[in-house]
């Protein structure tokens, strides 16, 4: 758990910095993928065992879409550093927002993903940044996509 937070934690601080090129453009310009299946449950099933496998926690669930969360209450000084990034020392720790939209397309299930961290002020409000504009993040997810797609295809 404490590598995906370094990682993301790394890709904030280096957001400025010269980045990756992305490994694939999309259209909707967020990590998506294509598998070949007819049933959209098994892709579903699927994603929901390797997110609970990695530490998310599901949070809401509908027919096309799963969102994901963690907490980074580790204290550690990379979860310190982006709490007060995106909100003041009294804020809540950094919570990662892993979303999942998944849909049915002849012969095919499209998946798009965003992945975001939050925190929320003393006061209610809540402050998010989407990490998907870091390309290193883009491409970590790009790439859990693209095992997803290797797997899934493999099982049928």
């Amino acid at each position: 758990m404490n590598k995906i937070f370094s990682f993301i934690f790394v890709a904030l601080l280096s957001a400025c910095a010269t980045q990756p090129a992305k490994i694939t453009q999309t259209v909707s310009g967020w990590p998506e993928i294509e598998i070949s299946a007819t049933d959209k449950k098994s892709v579903k099933d699927y994603i929901l065992l390797k997110n609970s496998e990695t530490g998310w926690s599901l949070e809401q669930e509908s027919d096309s879409m799963l969102f994901f969360s963690q907490v980074d209450s580790s204290g550690s000084f990379n979860a310190a550093l982006t709490t007060v990034a995106l909100g003041n020392a009294y804020s809540t720790p950094p919570k990662y927002e892993l979303k999942y939209f998944i849909n049915q397309l002849p012969g095919r299930v499209k998946i798009v993903s965003n992945i975001a961290v939050s925190t929320q002020m003393p006061g209610g409000q809540v402050n998010r940044m989407f990490l998907n504009v870091n390309n290193a993040v883009y491409n970590a997810y790009q790439e859990q996509l693209n095992r997803f797609k290797k797997d899934v295809e493999k099982i049928k």
